[in-house]
């Protein structure tokens, strides 16, 4: 790479949550809810990308829908069925990426799940 020019691929300069659900709780009216609970006491910076075209595609050939992708910096609490709250839509992980092991960056797949905030109890929009 030529001097003076830097790579701005992978800035990690978007912050989402990531959540797991907790528990299984019924309501006064006697549906089941699920709680949902931060993986972090704060957000977590990430690198953002919408998918399309042949990632889509490959990603549904491999058993899972991909409509966006997070990194981050490495974790080992990080898990498919997670979900990660991004501009106030939510995503669940669909498939989770240590990039062969280093503990650099993890790679998160997600599925667009709602744009709705009433569904998610526990769950903070910002």
């Amino acid at each position: 790479m030529p001097s003076g020019k830097r790579n701005f691929n992978h800035i990690k300069d978007k912050k989402i949550m990531i959540y797991h659900d907790a528990e299984e709780r019924t309501d006064k009216a006697g549906f089941n809810i699920r709680d949902y609970t931060p993986v972090t006491n704060g957000k977590i910076w990430a690198h953002y990308r919408s998918t399309g075209g042949s990632e889509y595609f490959s990603a549904y050939m491999e058993g899972y829908i991909a409509n966006a992708v997070f990194t981050i910096n490495w974790r080992e609490d990080i898990r498919p069925h997670m979900i990660v709250v991004f501009r106030k839509c939510i995503y669940k992980i669909t498939h989770v990426d240590d990039l062969e092991g280093y503990k650099g960056d993890i790679k998160i797949t997600c599925e667009m799940m709602s744009q709705a905030q009433g569904n998610f109890p526990g769950v903070i929009f910002d």
